[in-house]
């Protein structure tokens, strides 16, 4: 299996584990209102709001834990002596070695499901999708960026909404005794300035 770099087992933990803390906020009736918003949280004791939702995710960190990373990404902030989330998705701007770990994921997953297209060709086949136009007018620069970064979050919410109603640790069906999957949807996308123009 091709791994581009090694994570340290605590760092990559305390990242999946984030990372499902984000979703569950955003899918959880508990922790959303009725027009399905993200609620603010107490937070700072043992009994908070936000460590019954990390508690909800994981017993294997403490919630002050979880809530540093949180903090350290920009994911969130205190406004009224309440945590707030702030960002649906997390985007590693600056912050290297989770740019670098999110990245190594993307590649070996990306290779592992192209190969199993390509040589073992299932009845139903993996999502691989590319979209490139290479003539649009440079004024348009900012709104496609706007745009892709929008509506890569609003898939993804989608997409957590969706997950989350299967996951054992977020919604657990206590009758359950089979295996699991691990379901993956990553996606990135670039409005990038290229040589040449018309007369």
């Amino acid at each position: 299996m091709l791994r581009i770099s090694q994570v340290e087992p605590l760092a990559e933990n305390i990242n999946n584990i984030s990372f499902k803390v984000l979703g569950l906020w955003q899918t959880h009736k508990k922790f959303i209102t009725h027009e399905k918003a993200p609620r603010h949280l107490s937070y700072g004791f043992e009994k908070s709001e936000f460590n019954t939702l990390v508690k909800m995710v994981s017993n294997d960190l403490n919630p002050a834990t979880i809530l540093f990373e949180l903090e350290r990404i920009g994911a969130v902030a205190v406004v009224d002596e309440k945590l707030t989330l702030v960002v649906k998705s997390y985007m590693p701007r600056g912050d290297v070695k989770g740019g670098f770990s999110l990245l190594s994921k993307d590649i070996e997953d990306l290779v592992e499901l192209v190969s199993e297209n390509i040589v073992e060709q299932p009845l139903v086949g993996n999502l691989h999708l590319r979209t490139d136009y290479d003539r649009i007018r440079e004024d348009v620069f900012e709104e496609l960026k706007v745009w892709l970064i929008k509506e890569g979050h609003a898939l993804h919410e989608k997409a957590r909404e969706k997950f989350s109603k299967f996951d054992q640790d977020v919604n657990p069906d206590p009758k359950y005794r089979g295996r699991y999957l691990k379901v993956i949807l990553s996606s990135f996308g670039a409005v990038k300035k290229v040589e040449g123009e018309d007369e």
